[in-house]
């Protein structure tokens, strides 16, 4: 049975019904903005209902059962609070390096997609790729479709292989993570961190699946003499993990806006999910929220 007559079965539509939503998919998407942590915004990419219906329907049907590296992790289910945990993995080591790609989720295309799907054991028409494409906007893939970062860490999983062996070359007993764009690589190697970038650049030269380029001004190099970050995330010198004084007195300034009705429902969306983030990687810190904007973060927390 083909892909577009399971989703038809599964969802409840006709065919032509169903035909017509994938063939309409790219007109269906509210495009926004919410602020970033420091400064700037994000572009955000939200499907229809139907549409994220369809590519939940399509995780299920197709995109599970493709291969995820361990060196992932962002994104990966059933994992709780992956940025803490990520980052308390590097604590240990006293030289990190944290390097970040341009425009990542853009730069995965369709052809990335299908190249994983070719080589897998997934018996596929040509129909059912053209039904695949829906998870894709404008060829790149969406920030805000349910689709999204699975498809990032299927996509990568080659490049995650190749790197988690460049890294061990390096130092036997270094860590190599991946957070969508974010990369870090830990070591007890004073100048381990410079010899991996040289080698994750050599093997970028020659990658095509997906064609990524390194922003080198979010390259940082880090030590337990300088302020660490991974991903997001600060390490203190004593190896605690802390969201930072920024993100705290950002997450302040939102709950400050939000008790004024100064925000819009996407803004209160992600003031929700960024309490909800901190409960799990900093509760003692929530627990001061609570007790300084009482009234207002419960009722933010009823909306979790």
């Amino acid at each position: 049975m083909k892909i577009i007559e399971k989703i038809s079965n599964i969802y409840g539509l006709s065919f032509n019904e169903t035909k017509n939503l994938i063939n309409t998919a790219q007109n269906n998407y509210r495009i926004y903005k919410i602020p970033k942590k420091t400064t700037g915004t994000r572009t955000i990419y939200h499907p229809s209902k139907q549409v994220k219906a369809v590519q939940y329907i399509l995780i299920d049907l197709i995109l599970k059962k493709l291969q995820v590296h361990n060196a992932a992790v962002g994104y990966i289910k059933g994992v709780k609070a992956p940025i803490k945990r990520n980052a308390e993995q590097h604590a240990k080591f006293p030289y990190s390096i944290r390097i970040d790609f341009k425009n990542f989720f853009s730069s995965i295309s369709f052809s990335d997609l299908k190249k994983v799907l070719e080589n897998s054991s997934l018996e596929l028409s040509l129909d059912d790729y053209k039904v695949l494409e829906l998870v894709l906007f404008k060829n790149g893939l969406p920030i805000g479709a349910p689709s999204s970062p699975l498809i990032s860490n299927i996509v990568m999983f080659e490049l995650d292989e190749l790197l988690a062996r460049e890294a061990l070359k390096v130092d036997s007993n270094s860590l190599y993570t991946r957070y969508a764009d974010d990369i870090v690589f830990s070591t007890s190697k004073k100048n381990g961190c410079k010899d991996f970038l040289k080698k994750l650049k050599s093997v970028l030269i020659n990658y095509n699946h997906p064609k990524l380029t390194i922003n080198s001004s979010k390259t940082k190099f880090m030590s337990r003499k300088s302020k660490r970050m991974v991903t997001g995330l600060i390490i203190t010198p004593q190896g605690k993990v802390s969201i930072g004084r920024e993100n705290k007195e950002f997450i302040k300034m939102l709950l400050y806006q939000y008790n004024k009705k100064l925000l819009n429902p996407e803004q209160v969306s992600y003031l929700t999910g960024y309490l909800s983030f901190i409960i799990d990687v900093e509760p003692a810190f929530f627990n001061t929220l609570v007790i300084k904007y009482g009234a207002v973060v419960s009722n933010l927390l009823k909306k979790i």
